[in-house]
């Protein structure tokens, strides 16, 4: 990552920090947590996403077969965690401003630790944002975040 791109994400998340602080009733010492949960969702998907043709390839060759795992246990052993598509980074992005954002990133969260509960209370699912509209735009600043 360049100094240019550092100084965008940082640009970002700060914007995101400053969206949640003005349009919602998060104290200060609160909106870090949903901006810590998109920065840990947006860097697991990427780091799902740098495993995934080796996992699918891995799924596809033992499907049918005694030895057949599911996707979700391929995943675990090829990367450390599984994420379901509706926890995937992309997906939420995608939702329509009509859905539940902040829901539906508590539930990609609680998906993540279904499959690794070693994650189980780790990661961040109590941010009371209640707007849509504000959690979308927090998720839209973190998609500067590098892929590497």
């Amino acid at each position: 990552m360049n100094k240019e791109q550092l100084k965008k994400l940082e640009d970002d998340l700060w914007s995101a920090a400053d969206n949640l602080r003005a349009n919602s009733d998060l104290k200060s010492s609160e909106y870090a947590i949903p901006v810590l949960g998109l920065i840990f969702l947006k860097f697991a998907d990427n780091n799902y996403r740098r495993h995934e043709a080796a996992i699918f390839a891995e799924y596809q060759k033992l499907k049918g077969k005694r030895n057949e795992k599911k996707i979700s246990e391929i995943a675990i052993e090829k990367c450390g965690f599984y994420l379901p598509d509706h926890a995937r980074y992309d997906y939420l992005l995608k939702l329509p401003e009509e859905k539940d954002i902040a829901m539906a990133l508590k539930e990609a969260m609680k998906s993540i630790e279904a499959y690794k509960p070693e994650l189980e209370g780790v990661l961040p699912k109590g941010s009371r944002v209640s707007s849509t509209g504000t959690t979308l735009a927090a998720l839209q600043r973190t998609t500067t975040m590098p892929n590497s």
